[in-house]
């Protein structure tokens, strides 16, 4: 091979391999990076969990980006704002039996950049004279005093092995709080746990345990 080949080779050979190291070493960087941001969603989606089953509505908002831009989207429409979502909460759960215990499960985590992610799971609602379940998207946004829920989607599921005459009263009472909370903001675990409360899903606690009412008020 002639010195001037042998040469070309060599530094393409030697470019190549830098570009391979830093590449490595940026992905790695990224992994470690959203794996501490992964934990301290997780965590906020616990402390949720905890503040709903203890009956605390508004430790409960403080998940939620407190700004009047927050969003919340349900069957009847978009909510704005947290006071709105926090009155709308209150109004439909009034004490622990009404509020029940929420639980988030199998939590899936997608971040679209630094400060950005977007989180899906179930949510949970155990209550004494019926359980509601469903799924919620929640999208995050990191602030200087941590990840916040800057928009939150929950949706209700039947269970399909429901009973067909209680799942629909059940879920058309739920709809009808669910409606309520929603025309708030508008004018979970949600907000209202629903959705959100239980949703946040895999929340790494349990949403990889935490729960799925997220959206739920």
């Amino acid at each position: 091979m002639p010195t001037t080949a042998r040469w070309a080779f060599l530094t393409a050979a030697v470019a190549s391999g830098f570009f391979l190291f830093f590449h490595t070493l940026a992905l790695t960087r990224a992994a470690v990076e959203h794996g501490a941001d992964r934990e301290a969603i997780t965590a906020v989606l616990t402390s949720q969990q905890s503040a709903w089953n203890r009956g605390d509505v508004r430790a409960f908002l403080t998940g939620y980006w407190r700004s009047p831009e927050l969003t919340f989207s349900g069957s009847s429409g978009v909510a704005r704002g947290w006071d709105a979502v926090l009155a709308r909460y209150k109004k439909n759960y009034p004490d622990r039996a009404a509020m029940g215990q929420l639980d988030f499960s199998n939590l899936e985590f997608r971040f679209l950049g630094p400060d950005a992610a977007l989180v899906l799971g179930h949510w949970h609602l155990k209550r004494e004279k019926d359980d509601l379940g469903g799924v919620f998207t929640l999208v995050w946004q990191r602030f200087p005093d941590g990840w916040k829920i800057i928009h939150d989607h929950t949706s209700a599921v039947v269970p399909p092995n429901a009973n067909p005459c209680a799942a629909s009263e059940n879920f058309q009472n739920f709809f009808v709080a669910f409606e309520g909370r929603n025309q708030v903001g508008a004018g979970e675990f949600g907000a209202g746990p629903g959705e959100h409360v239980a949703g946040h899903g895999e929340a790494a606690v349990a949403r990889g345990g935490a729960g799925g009412f997220h959206g739920f008020q």
